[in-house]
């Protein structure tokens, strides 16, 4: 039980969960070597606004309380 949990929280890390998001723009935390799937979501997030994403800020590399290494990247939406 414990590893089949633990193995979709670390696909769903991986993946990245976004920390603020609205038709302006989104804040993605993701794994550090990750970047192409917080790109992919901030397309997705995006494209429901009928825009495209611009990244606009990568946060430096920080390691979290379990080890992993993340940074948080910022995309604007625009027309």
């Amino acid at each position: 039980m414990f590893k089949s949990t633990y193995k979709i929280g670390l696909v769903l890390f991986v993946a990245g969960c976004a920390v603020n998001a609205d038709q302006m723009g989104i804040a993605i935390e993701h794994s550090a070597e990750r970047t192409y799937f917080a790109s992919r979501q901030a397309s997705d997030h995006c494209a429901t606004f009928q825009k495209k994403s611009v990244l606009v800020q990568t946060s430096p590399v920080q390691v979290n309380a379990v080890g992993l290494r993340t940074r948080v990247s910022t995309f604007k939406c625009v027309e």
